[in-house]
């Protein structure tokens, strides 16, 4: 595998990295023209709460985001907010308390984290997350209706607790990393999920409109995910509004770690023509692991990113690849081949979440976007956002990242890209919004990409 170099300096195992490394890169620029000074602080009343968590445009009117948001009841009670607001950053006033509304999944005690939301064409909107009373964590799909009040036609007064619809086939269930959802055009839900058995065991489990196991779809609703070893499913993305969803993530065999991507039709039957035998893996030595999934929006590719496991440097570093919405790798985005970059870390340097900006009558053009992290991990270890744009060859853009490539952001703002796949959204030619923290609080920020 050739590993494509990021600067000879940091290539080097033979120098120390140290932390001086980050603030080499070129600092991304906010685009002051939103919120204040290009940031949206996000609070709950007169709380201020803090990460911001993932970031959705809305489907009924496009102009408008939701975002998902921690805050605190307490110093040591967590809780969740969403809030509402449009494309120059002001909050809309309709929605909640002035713009955000405490979200708890039903609860009115307990820690809960929402690693998900998605809303509707109609207006409606799909929360998932994590429940965490002082037993085992409950995972959890809830709808609610556009005014933000719950939707009693789903599940149990409008949430499904996947933990309690599974008993006793999947009686202990895990997530590494946030739960991942696609809401399909007919208000269906497909999971994804694992067990907390040992070894793991991965599912895709399928969800009617009312909140139910949907019969329809292979085994009364759940599907176990097998790709000839062990497999570890990280997320599930749809690949059109209701056809076809592709499941991602990790497969282990006892000779090597790989990067799997299994295109599934309606019913949960795998699409054979796609890939391999219907599997798109990505292999790169002895480990790679895929963060996560983008279907760009003409349906022609998709793009994975996670990290491998780089020997001759005896660290981790991040991986982007692309692919023919066939599963077979884009030949004309590096060679087909994994692009690999070092970041300056000590151990790990990875894309955690990707988007594309898709030029129809100009594929050449195409550019694909990336937030990731740097990690150190050490006690006392930097961690630093990094920031992506590749061109369609496979090469970054360098008038965007300069000499090092990347961007990486300002010393007191961090995007939530370690945790959520939704971290960010492409809204225009030249700006994303990411779901950030800002000063230790929630906030939006946009940045020029």
């Amino acid at each position: 595998m050739d590993i494509t170099p990021l600067d000879h300096k940091l290539q080097s195992i033979e120098k120390e990295r140290t932390k001086e490394i980050a603030p080499s890169y070129r600092v991304a620029e906010l685009d002051t023209s939103f919120g204040n000074n290009g940031r949206l602080m996000l609070k709950l009343g007169d709380r201020p709460g803090g990460p911001a968590k993932s970031i959705v445009r809305c489907h009924s009117e496009t102009h408008l985001y939701l975002a998902s948001f921690q805050g605190f009841a307490a110093p040591d009670y967590p809780v969740s907010g969403i809030a509402k607001f449009n494309d120059k950053g002001e909050l809309e006033s309709s929605f909640g308390d002035g713009g955000s509304k405490e979200f708890r999944f039903g609860y009115s005690d307990g820690y809960c984290m929402i690693d998900g939301i998605y809303e509707t064409a109609n207006g409606d909107i799909f929360v998932w997350g994590v429940y965490s009373p002082s037993t085992q964590p409950i995972y959890i799909v809830s709808k609610l209706l556009s005014d933000g009040a719950a939707d009693p036609s789903f599940g149990k007064d409008g949430h499904c607790h996947l933990n309690q619809l599974l008993a006793p086939d999947i009686p202990e269930l895990f997530s590494v990393g946030p739960m991942t959802v696609v809401v399909h055009s007919d208000n269906t839900v497909t999971c994804a999920i694992r067990t907390k058995s040992s070894p793991q065991v991965s599912y895709i489990v399928r969800l009617t409109s009312l909140g139910v196991l949907d019969n329809s779809f292979q085994n009364g609703g759940k599907l176990e995910i097998v790709t000839g070893g062990h497999a570890g499913l990280s997320g599930v993305v749809g690949t059109t509004q209701s056809e076809y969803i592709l499941a991602f993530g990790t497969s282990r065999t006892d000779s090597k770690i790989a990067g799997f991507i299994k295109m599934l039709d309606r019913r949960g039957e795998t699409v054979r023509s796609f890939g391999e035998d219907g599997v798109a893996y990505i292999s790169s030595g002895v480990l790679t692991t895929l963060s996560d999934v983008d279907v760009d929006i003409n349906m022609q590719k998709f793009t994975a990113v996670g990290y491998v496991y780089v020997e001759k440097l005896l660290r981790y570093s991040s991986m982007i690849m692309r692919f023919n919405i066939d599963g077979i790798p884009d030949k004309t985005f590096n060679n087909g081949e994994p692009a690999i970059y070092s970041f300056g870390s000590k151990l790990l340097d990875f894309w955690a979440a990707t988007s594309s900006r898709i030029s129809t009558a100009t594929p050449s053009t195409d550019q694909i976007l990336c937030i990731g992290n740097a990690e150190d991990q050490t006690p006392d270890g930097e961690r630093w956002n990094m920031i992506g744009r590749f061109l369609a060859s496979g090469k970054p853009d360098d008038s965007f990242g300069g000499d090092l490539h990347f961007c990486t952001l300002d010393e007191n703002t961090s995007v939530s890209s370690a945790t959520s796949a939704n971290s960010f959204v492409v809204t225009g030619d030249n700006q994303i919004l990411c779901a950030a923290r800002y000063n230790n609080q929630a906030a939006i920020i946009a940045l020029k990409v």
